[in-house]
């Protein structure tokens, strides 16, 4: 039972991780006239690559918060300043 819980968290986490992901670089992407002209520069590829795979080290690493009955660590907080750090770079990547 436990195992199955885990994989559904494990799913959910990577279907949350996939729509982020689109929400993320989505638009970026259409700004950029495509997948060509954006992924043309090195460090969006960087940022897209490390995006994917911290997504895929949250969804397999056991910990995925969605148990009931745990208290939050308050301590892990830093995370959520240092995604959204990730996620304004790609505004500041490239000044034309």
């Amino acid at each position: 039972m436990q195992s199955r819980l885990r994989t559904a968290g494990s799913i959910k986490i990577l279907l949350t991780g996939l729509a982020a992901l689109l929400i993320q670089f989505g638009p970026a992407i259409w700004g950029w006239g495509g997948s060509q002209p954006f992924f043309a520069h090195p460090q969006f590829q960087a940022l897209v690559w490390i995006s994917v795979g911290l997504g895929i080290l949250a969804a397999f690493s056991g910990s995925s918060g969605l148990s009931s009955g745990e208290k939050e660590d308050r301590g892990n907080r830093w995370v959520l300043g240092a995604g959204g750090i990730l996620r304004l770079l790609p505004v500041f990547a490239l000044k034309d």
